[in-house]
């Protein structure tokens, strides 16, 4: 149905508004309600902010059916350093950087696919019996298998361990090594 009114002055409340007044629409100068409950669907054009960042608490309470895409890359954030997120849930997460600052749980298989993986841990407790070492190694006898440790000893760091030479298709038990 059509807006009709017969004024160029809207009234809310208390508040009177300068107004343009068509058959169809009320355009304002600038409105300003202290408190709106809308019931029914509401369509906001252009940018919209919803309450102020140091004082202001904004709900949602429905469900979003929509994206929720930044206007640039990398430049905003959910949370901060002192207030984040209890939980996250996703099914999928893409991310070029991650940290974590307690444990992690994966659930499922980890594939890591770069080219070094780093342990800096006291331990490392694996519950299979077997290690599996040069799975890439199908194709041809290229490369050495093994393992090494590092050990200090008579003011030199050295290493020992057990390696397969693919040259000779021999294994080599050993230790005092001084080169990496």
């Amino acid at each position: 149905s059509n807006v009709s009114l017969s004024t160029s002055v809207l009234s809310i409340g208390n508040s009177t508004v300068n107004t343009t007044i068509n058959s169809t629409s009320v355009s304002t100068a600038g409105l300003s309600i202290a408190n709106l409950s809308v019931s029914g669907d509401t369509n906001l054009q252009g940018n919209v902010k919803l309450g102020n960042a140091t004082s202001d608490v904004v709900s949602v309470i429905g469900t979003v059916n929509t994206s929720i895409i930044p206007t640039s890359n990398v430049t905003f954030s959910l949370g901060n350093n002192t207030l984040y997120w209890a939980e996250f849930h996703a099914g999928n997460v893409h991310a070029d950087f991650g940290y974590f600052n307690q444990d992690v749980a994966i659930y499922g298989d980890l594939t890591v696919a770069g080219n070094l993986v780093t342990t800096n841990v006291q331990s490392v407790v694996i519950s299979d019996p077997m290690i599996y070492l040069a799975g890439n190694n199908t194709s041809s006898d290229i490369v050495d298998i093994g393992f090494v440790g590092n050990y200090f000893q008579s003011a030199t760091s050295k290493h020992a361990g057990l390696i397969r030479d693919a040259s000779v298709d021999q294994f080599f038990l050993f230790r005092g090594l001084t080169q990496d």
